[in-house]
């Protein structure tokens, strides 16, 4: 299992919501100089992130 796991993603247009599917579980997030920056929690083999704009 993995914890703590930071990704940053270049984005186009401001974000208005980031979430792991199929969990519903809103991640917290920030915005700065065209990219966004996130925390999954934990996870196991994959994980669905989704960005809505």
């Amino acid at each position: 299992m993995q914890y703590n796991t930071e990704v940053t993603i270049r984005v186009t247009e401001p974000v208005k919501q980031v979430y792991l599917a199929p969990q519903q579980m809103e991640l917290a997030f920030t915005e700065q100089d065209g990219a966004i920056t996130y925390t999954i929690p934990s996870w196991n083999c994959h994980q669905m992130v989704v960005i809505t704009y």
